[in-house]
């Protein structure tokens, strides 16, 4: 029987990583249907182990970001013309592929989000970045490129946004598969966990406890998070992940007051234990697709709230398993944290947030990409 030759395109490949994840649970599924000849092109594989798929490494050229973004591209056109496969999946702004998942969502958004959050000059500066202009006209040539089928969008927010950005693209190529995550790896938590971390923190246990998760603090809204303490006295806030001007924040810390109830974890392999001493997720983010953490909080347990550039917020019912906010409206984060500072009211949130995760599990997600592969391969 011949076998399907599918390449997937990710320029740095983390097996552990979400994306990566969503890969190796999709691949899985189809083998189980089809003969698949898998071939990884990437930059970068960032693994001790040895892997099914056969890893193609790409050559890294270039001295500036924009030298090296589209050598990425270019190198990897002129491999798929060496080597003809039957499918290509890219999770990069490559064009010529049949799939795209655009889960890093739309640039071109990006830059009119920044813009509105910057000076005209800065803005004048954005938009004439020779980069920038390169990710744009990528990704227009991608969106508008022949042999593209499908577009996989993990928010309807993202899929509006195609389309109204790049309008000549057919609405049918365009699908929506939320993302899903294991249940059986975030859950409630018990009293126990709850009360381990919050000790290790030294944290009481009555204090009402924000978390958020999530590197690059400027794009997830961090800022946002913290002029929204200096609000409230009463609440702290766990921070997990990494952030290369961390020390400008600590100093917004310093210089808001509240840098003793900000505890900065860095990156964590595991999320669990600062879930389960939370209240509530933070995510008033600039922009995000739809973020795992919005998911992973809610099957802990914890209420949310986030902003309406956030793709996850099409999954909040208002007052009911969290809040949706503008982006930088500290003011009103503020404000709903003070409305959320009791225990009944929390206690609520968190249960019809756990309700609300448990419509999104990776066997539905996994069956939706399936579908859509099997379409593709049927006309094979």
């Amino acid at each position: 029987m011949h076998k399907t030759r599918l390449a997937i395109i990710r320029k740095n490949y983390r097996p552990d990583g979400g994306a990566e994840r969503i890969i190796e649970r999709m691949l899985s599924q189809l083998q189980r249907h089809y003969q698949l000849e898998i071939s990884l092109l990437t930059q970068e594989w960032k693994s001790d182990h040895d892997s099914a798929m056969n890893i193609i490494n790409l050559p890294k050229h270039g001295w500036t970001r924009t030298a090296r973004f589209k050598s990425f591209i270019e190198e990897t056109q002129v491999l798929l013309q060496k080597h003809p496969f039957d499918i290509v999946q890219s999770h990069e702004r490559v064009p010529g592929c049949q799939i795209y998942r655009a889960g890093d969502g739309v640039h071109k958004e990006w830059i009119d989000i920044r813009c509105k959050e910057s000076s005209q000059f800065k803005c004048k500066t954005l938009r004439a970045s020779r980069f920038h202009r390169a990710v744009i006209n990528a990704e227009r040539a991608l969106f508008y490129h022949q042999d593209l089928e499908y577009v996989i969008c993990n928010s309807r927010q993202i899929k509006n946004e195609i389309l109204f950005h790049y309008p000549e693209i057919p609405q049918s190529r365009i699908r929506v598969i939320h993302n899903g995550i294991n249940l059986g790896h975030f859950t409630r938590s018990t009293g126990t966990q709850r009360q381990s971390t919050r000790t290790q923190l030294g944290l009481l246990p009555d204090d009402p406890v924000l978390i958020s998760v999530g590197s690059g603090f400027y794009r997830k809204g961090v800022a946002t998070t913290l002029r929204a303490l200096a609000e409230t006295p009463a609440w702290k806030l766990i921070i997990v992940g990494k952030e290369k001007e961390q020390k400008r924040y600590q100093k917004l810390c310093n210089d808001l007051g509240v840098r003793k109830r900000v505890f900065f974890v860095g990156v964590q392999q595991d999320v669990r234990p600062f879930y389960a001493a939370a209240d509530l997720l933070a995510h008033p983010a600039l922009y995000d697709p739809f973020p795992n953490v919005v998911l992973e909080a809610m099957a802990c347990g914890i209420g949310i709230i986030t902003s309406d550039k956030c793709g996850a917020s099409e999954v909040i019912s208002e007052g009911e398993n969290g809040y949706v906010i503008p982006p930088g409206e500290h003011l009103q984060l503020g404000r709903i944290l003070e409305q959320c500072n009791d225990h009944d009211m929390l206690q609520q949130l968190g249960g019809n947030a756990y309700q609300t995760a448990m419509h999104f599990t990776v066997e539905r997600m996994t069956d939706s990409l399936v579908s859509l592969y099997a379409s593709i391969l049927e006309k094979r």
